[in-house]
């Protein structure tokens, strides 16, 4: 009697299934028929549709056929017939359009979709305006499980919105604390469930409204705002006096990226608990603010500083020094010297790492050790060693060096980085030889991205870019700021 290999289970293979990606899973289907139904729900798990010109994905009929085994569902644009599907473990729902030219007629159709998948727990919207009406929005805010809400772009206008939240407004007592300031009564919240939201460059609503939604989310563990709107600055302070209150007190994750002072973000730090992960990017983060984050030193897991220029090359080297769970960390220029001094860095579990180390014409031996210093970060992943982008000609107005990776320089203390998988230099002046290249692709196997140039001389650079190619290391194409946070993001989801 014919017996099959005894490591051939279903357990095995829905775990070697998390390690392909969808092509590879599809080649598995074909290889029996217990391997197809192993691989099958993996293949539907999370599905992709782009209704146009560059149409792709399931037709209706196939995934109104396969709709169980959805768990993420994207749809871009208009995608007749997909709207009336309830997908009965459907957990998150994307939904985008890159139209110029709207389509007013779906507008409730989405509102269906929300209506027949009470189950989400998970809603992402992306240039919607247009599109999404009151029905809309009430279906929403009726969805008993939602957890995590982002809006991103041109969603609605204010009074659009306004049925999301209107139901129950913040009710203002003017009654006179003990404190001398008003207090503010809320009461019988829209949306306790949520615990994850994102305002990241949303328009429509004004600054004011949006505050606004996040005070009728009292359950907020994790916000990411980033907003241009004029009146940011007044409601940057309204909110960070929110924070102080205490009006969310499981805010654990908080990324700010909108005009604050330096007192404002103290208040906001001040006013939370041991903070996970927290990120300031292009506000005024200074002394005050880096005095009240010492209280998340022991918790802090990912710090963004970026744009910031109160802060200073001791501030860093002190957080390289105290956070020892720190998983992410980027800031800008800090001279290298100083990271040096004092205590060693405690950061071992770093995986993503941003600063361009800067040394003055006479400090070349510190080259090396500040690579000594890197080669303790065994878990890291992510190396970004030069000028932000869009700030990548600094370096051309200073007379300062970055970290410059030539062997000569210590590069090869490195060699136990084996997880690096992202390294950049941008805007920094290298001098990378054949060797650099050949140690690189031996040392580092895992390496899938170098960006920045290679070496001054542009053909040069060009035959080296070749060499690295060849290797199956990767230029990493010009992209803008958030083009770089998402392709971060996609290498570190990458398993090794």
């Amino acid at each position: 009697m014919a017996t099959g290999n005894p490591l051939d289970l279903p357990e095995i293979r829905q775990k070697i299934a998390t390690y392909l990606n969808k092509c590879e899973k599809a080649c598995c289907l074909t290889v029996c028929k217990a391997w197809y139904a192993s691989f099958l729900p993996f293949i539907w798990k999370d599905i992709n549709v782009v209704h146009g010109v560059h149409s792709q994905g399931p037709t209706p009929d196939v995934l109104q056929y396969h709709r169980t085994m959805v768990h993420t569902l994207a749809i871009s644009s208009n995608a007749p017939g997909l709207y009336a599907f309830n997908y009965p473990n459907l957990n998150t729902l994307l939904l985008r359009t890159t139209d110029r030219k709207r389509d007013y007629s779906i507008g409730a159709e989405p509102t269906a979709l929300i209506l027949l998948n009470p189950s989400l727990t998970c809603l992402e919207l992306f240039n919607m305006e247009g599109y999404l009406y009151g029905p809309f929005w009430r279906a929403v805010s009726n969805l008993p499980h939602l957890r995590t809400l982002r809006l991103y772009g041109p969603i609605a206008g204010s009074e659009e919105l306004y049925t999301f939240w209107s139901p129950r407004r913040l009710r203002i007592d003017n009654t006179v604390g003990s404190n001398g300031l008003s207090r503010d009564i809320l009461i019988d919240m829209t949306f306790p469930q949520i615990r994850c939201l994102g305002l990241d460059g949303l328009k429509g609503p004004n600054a004011q409204d949006q505050l606004q939604l996040l005070i009728q989310c009292p359950g907020l563990e994790s916000l990411s705002w980033t907003s241009s709107w004029a009146g940011m600055g007044t409601v940057g302070s309204k909110f960070s006096e929110y924070v102080r209150r205490g009006a969310w007190p499981h805010l654990k994750i908080l990324y700010l990226h909108f005009i604050l002072q330096d007192g404002e973000i103290g208040q906001i730090l001040g006013g939370l608990q041991k903070a996970a992960k927290l990120g300031f990017m292009n506000t005024g983060f200074g002394n005050h603010a880096y005095w009240c984050l010492q209280h998340h030193f022991s918790t802090l897991k990912e710090l963004d500083l970026r744009s910031c220029k109160d802060v200073t090359s001791i501030m860093i080297k002190e957080i390289l020094c105290s956070c020892s769970l720190l998983e992410v960390f980027k800031s800008g220029s800090v001279l290298a010297k100083v990271t040096l001094e004092g205590r060693p860095w405690v950061c071992m579990l770093m995986k993503s790492l941003t600063i361009n180390f800067l040394f003055e014409p006479d400090e070349e031996e510190l080259q090396q050790l500040i690579f000594g210093r890197l080669a303790h970060l065994m878990h890291l992943e992510i190396l970004n060693a030069g000028y932000e982008i869009g700030m990548e000609n600094e370096g051309t107005a200073v007379e300062t060096q970055s970290l410059n990776f030539r062997l000569e320089n210590g590069l090869d203390t490195l060699a136990n980085l084996t997880q690096i998988k992202l390294l950049t230099f941008i805007g920094t002046r290298q001098s990378l030889e054949e060797k650099e290249i050949a140690w690189m692709a031996e040392h580092w196997a895992s390496l899938l991205y170098l960006g920045g140039r290679l070496c001054p001389d542009a053909e040069k650079n060009r035959i080296l870019r070749d060499l690295a190619q060849l290797h199956g290391i990767f230029e990493i194409p010009s992209i803008n700021g958030l083009l770089m946070d998402v392709l971060e993001a996609r290498v570190l989801s990458i398993a090794l």
